[in-house]
């Protein structure tokens, strides 16, 4: 008996389960497999995104325009 089988018999729910239960398992190991396939100075380099200064941001020119100023 496959362990599938094994699952559908003992939940009584039949083979749904088992099926949602593998894609998610799938998905799982894609996620987990793509974290080690990616090289660490990727991963280096998307951390300081929020750090850096870009001139070219909007978001930095748009900045004086939000801030409130007292006094």
């Amino acid at each position: 008996m496959s362990v599938a089988a094994f699952l559908a018999e003992s939940s009584g729910g039949g083979a749904l389960p088992t099926i949602g239960l593998l894609i998610a398992f799938i998905l799982f190991l894609a996620i987990v497999g793509w974290v080690f396939v990616v090289p660490s100075e990727a991963w280096r380099r998307d951390a300081e995104i929020p750090l850096e200064n870009d001139e070219r941001s909007p978001a930095n020119g748009a900045a004086h325009l939000t801030e409130k100023h007292h006094g």
